[in-house]
């Protein structure tokens, strides 16, 4: 027997049906939208931890600070991004790590500063499903949810069909309604059309009105909250880096004060301990200035190289690492008498970098022997600097990889970044940095710059004329007896007269100038710093030199890039203290 439903029945089911339909086709749109959302939304968070973590970590690897890699490593932990994260350093060591990670060697990718120096290599494996999970969950419970409502909906269009119909159209005119409300709010002609498969009533076109109204609203609400929460995690991100950046640059900062007020307060110390403590303070602030840069993400670089004076510079170090050494280590340092004129565009603070691992080197191959002799030279177009010891030496299958990544000898902890990173830097300077070692007898490494010319401001020679009146100011009794030596030597080899005046202080200078030389021809010899007194040496020699016959020459040990520029610009020859006992005189008009 057929059973005969009735009117409401099949025209109910009709409804459930397309119903059903409808709202399978909603759902599959909105999750297939939303997953393809999400899954670029994955994409592009990925693309951007793989662009800042690199740019963090090799910051972290440069200072050594595996504590800050390994809090990054847990942070990303709390992103979901990965399944598995590593971070090692550039032995491959792993220092940090995320998940269970099986990874190749050729898998690793290298994370490398401006000088394309490998500081150390990562691998990550991203974890899209992981990632997503949550959305997934929320699908399944919305699915289920929904098909419990269309139970319910089927169930009451069933029991109450002929009830509703009536109000139907007045219902989907609200609808319609409703819809524009949404785009009067959030102002956005963007619409969505569904592809139904039949339009039989105007009810329908009304649905599919309304409903691809609602999903052009629900996708451009999407699209907000997506990058909102892109543009909250870089925020998040950026400050965290710049409050750690801060922080730490506040604690060296502190160092860098008691510094400071040791070097305004240190002109009653040795001036060679001066210039210690005012070397270690500039690469104190270049550290700071560096790793500000660094955490503000400015990865620009002055490219711009310095005129300086090599001997000086070379002078410097071999003080320092004497300083540093004591006795345990005799360094040499051998000139010809014309290697005080040598000049070469560089960085200083990158070259005393590295002469200072190249000397460090040396130290550590002594043996039995613990000199270490440096020499500085030049050729017709070149000037060299040679670091030579007699220490262990270096195997003929080690030398030819040496300057390698990775590749070192005689260090247990050694990476080899150190002299790659010399290498790379002399050859950005348009030189070269050579090795030749033989085992059991030793090393040298040599250093090739082009040379130029000495700057304006820079004395090569002392004229000095016969009855010539010369006065050295200088607070430092040692510098008076270094200069009294020296031109004792050349009055008995030139035959001629020469009368020097020693003054301590600008008081005592200034206060012989009214009352004895005020038609003298003169050469001051000045120095820059005073103790117990407000007047430099600049101030002094612009004061002494409004009598035309004089001459002044700033004799000093400080050579700071601002002391220079100000020679520079007001005319004033420079002449420093490390060169007093090399620096030829001549005898003008002779």
């Amino acid at each position: 027997m057929i059973k005969h439903l009735s009117l409401g029945d099949q025209v109910s089911r009709k409804i459930s049906t397309w119903i059903l339909i409808l709202i399978l086709s909603v759902i599959v749109t909105i999750f297939s939208v939303s997953f393809i959302l999400s899954k670029q939304m994955f994409n592009k968070q990925i693309n951007i931890w793989n662009t800042i973590a690199p740019q963090q970590t090799l910051t972290n690897l440069i200072d050594s600070d595996h504590f800050s890699i390994k809090r990054e490593v847990e942070f990303l932990k709390s992103t979901g991004l990965f399944s598995s994260f590593v971070i090692t350093d550039n032995k491959k060591a792993i220092i940090a790590q995320l998940g269970d990670a099986i990874f190749l060697d050729s898998s690793l990718i290298s994370i490398q500063d401006d000088a394309k120096v490998i500081w150390g290599y990562y691998y990550f494996k991203p974890d899209f499903y992981r990632f997503i999970s949550p959305f997934l969950f929320a699908a399944g419970i919305f699915f289920t949810l929904i098909l419990l409502v269309y139970a319910v909906i089927r169930w009451r269009i069933r029991v109450s069909l002929e009830f509703e119909f009536s109000k139907f159209n007045k219902f989907l005119a609200e609808i319609e309604k409703v819809t524009q409300q949404l785009h009067e709010i959030y102002h956005d002609d963007a619409e969505f059309e569904i592809d139904l498969a039949s339009t039989y009533s105007s009810e329908q076109l009304i649905i599919n009105k309304a409903i691809s109204s609602l999903l052009g609203e629900i996708k451009n609400a999407n699209i907000s909250l997506r990058e909102a929460v892109s543009q909250a995690e870089q925020r998040r991100f950026q400050e965290e880096l710049t409050r750690t950046a801060l922080q730490v640059v506040h604690d060296i900062g502190s160092s860098l004060a008691i510094l400071d007020v040791i070097q305004r307060d240190s002109l009653k110390l040795p001036e060679d301990i001066r210039i210690l403590i005012r070397n270690a303070t500039t690469k104190i602030r270049d550290i700071i200035n560096t790793l500000l840069k660094k955490a503000r993400h400015d990865f620009s670089s002055n490219n711009n190289l310095i005129q300086q004076m090599l001997y000086l510079i070379i002078s410097q170090v071999i003080n320092e690492k004497r300083f540093q050494h004591g006795k345990g280590v005799n360094i040499d340092f051998q000139v010809k008498k014309d290697s005080y004129l040598l000049f070469a565009f560089l960085k200083p603070v990158d070259f005393s970098r590295v002469l200072s691992n190249l000397i460090n080197n040396a130290i550590e191959a002594i043996q039995n022997d613990n000199r270490i002799v440096l020499s500085l030279a030049q050729s017709d177009k070149e000037v060299i600097i040679e670091i030579k010891d007699h220490g262990r030496g270096i195997p003929k299958d080690i030398l030819s990889k040496i300057g390698d990544l990775g590749v070192s000898f005689g260090k247990s902890q050694g990476t080899g970044i150190g002299l790659n990173h010399a290498i790379s830097t002399i050859e950005d300077w348009g030189g070269k940095l050579e090795i030749q070692s033989e085992e059991g007898k030793g090393t040298a490494a040599r250093i090739f710059l082009p040379k130029c010319n000495p700057p304006s401001w820079f004395v090569s020679a002392l004229k000095i004329s016969n009855g010539q009146v010369i006065v050295i100011i200088d607070d430092d009794s040692s510098i008076h007896t270094a200069w009294e030596m020296k031109l004792a030597e050349f009055k008995q080899q030139a035959n001629i007269d020469i009368t020097t005046f020693h003054f301590y202080s600008p008081e005592e200078v200034l206060e012989w100038k009214i009352s004895s030389a005020e038609n003298l021809s003169i050469l001051y010899l000045c120095d820059y710093e005073f103790v117990n007194s407000s007047i430099n040496g600049i101030d002094l020699i612009q004061r002494l030199e409004m009598n035309y016959l004089s001459m002044s020459i700033l004799v000093t040990g400080s050579m700071a890039e601002e002391l220079v520029s100000r020679c520079e610009i007001e005319n004033i020859k420079l002449l420093p203290k490390d060169i007093v006992g090399i620096i030829p005189i001549l005898c003008e008009g002779l």
